[in-house]
């Protein structure tokens, strides 16, 4: 049987040389462990000395894991934790997405998220990926939804963007006979605003905890939660009450299931 090729991956920048070298270890503490207790081959450490918001296309070393991956000389990428890999939603839906295509699997260890198959303590589980995506759950009822819509503003030009493009959405939404909007929560000054603490935010939720609620739409993970740990936060809260995340410019839906597991389906 052959043996599964793992790499250990780190994105992060060292703030100072003892930072470095606890990051060196532990990453060889990974390696020694995995060589220990199981048959898998570990091919290598590779770091990349970015900011883990960076996008694919500007990590060195996740570059040559991709052209490993294509050559399929790895079977399996370790990181160990999930904001290694990426802070930012949209980058790491991408970077999960271009390793899938050459069947590498992506792990994070701390979290316990696995690319493939992940528990819902993350909320950021993918159930499934490339051709293995699943649909999102058919029913036939009219889905009582919300829109919500965070954006920075710096001149009345920018002010009327974001409001152009809140009126698209609605009109999109209202399109759709299957959906029912029912109010549009928005919150302006959001880049130093953790998602929980924002006012439409809170009260969207306590709408939600009172009302029928199905799915929140958002425009674009810029619009609605582009760091990780945001993302995660408000996930977590919604699954509490049954209610998905529709993000309409990726067509990205984070849906909670019968047995209240989160999947992500991007069609």
């Amino acid at each position: 049987m052959n043996k599964t090729k793992v790499a250990i991956y780190n994105c992060f920048i060292p703030y100072n040389q003892e930072l470095a070298k606890e990051s060196r270890q532990k990453l060889e503490a990974i390696k020694e462990e995995i060589t220990e207790k199981t048959s898998d081959e570990v091919i290598g450490i590779f770091e990349d000395a970015r900011p883990a918001s960076t996008e694919l296309r500007f990590r060195p070393e996740l570059q040559k894991l991709l052209k490993m991956a294509e050559r399929k000389e790895i079977n399996e990428i370790v990181v160990p934790r999930v904001r290694q890999l990426s802070t930012s939603v949209r980058n790491m839906i991408n970077i999960i997405r271009q390793f899938e295509k050459h069947g590498v699997i992506i792990k994070c260890l701390e979290e316990g998220m696995n690319s493939r198959s992940v528990h819902t303590k993350t909320a950021l589980q993918i159930m499934a990926l490339g051709t293995q995506f699943s649909a999102e759950p058919q029913d036939d009822r009219v889905k009582n939804v919300v829109l919500y819509y965070g954006y920075e503003t710096c001149c009345p030009d920018c002010e009327t963007k974001h409001f152009n493009r809140i009126e698209e959405c609605e009109k999109a939404i209202r399109a759709d006979k299957s959906l029912n909007l029912v109010y549009t929560y928005t919150d302006i000054g959001i880049e130093e605003e953790a998602i929980m603490e924002r006012g439409g935010i809170i009260e969207m939720m306590n709408d939600i905890k009172e009302e029928s609620i199905d799915m929140v739409y958002a425009h674009s993970l810029e619009s609605f939660a582009s760091q990780t740990h945001d993302f995660i936060a408000i996930c977590k809260e919604l699954e509490k009450y049954g209610v998905g995340v529709k993000v309409m410019e990726m067509d990205l839906t984070m849906q909670c299931d019968e047995e209240t597991d989160f999947g992500m389906t991007m069609m």
